[in-house]
């Protein structure tokens, strides 16, 4: 864990000012684009519908 943590540091302090600017983009344009990746990325998984359908219940309940 301390390893991986190094890592995530070491990682993330040069991008400091590239995070920043996705914190920049409007949430209507961020909230598309959050969707489609974790569509595509679930649906990449096991080509399957119903685990859209399983995401999309998930993220209602998180919603909530």
């Amino acid at each position: 864990m301390y390893v991986g943590n190094i890592m995530l540091l070491i990682l993330n302090l040069p991008l400091i000012g590239l995070w920043v600017k996705v914190l920049r983009i409007p949430y209507s344009i961020l909230f598309p684009f959050i969707l489609l990746f974790c569509l595509v990325g679930t649906y990449s998984t096991s080509n399957a519908t119903s685990d859209l359908y399983l995401l999309a219940v998930f993220a209602v309940i998180g919603y909530l």
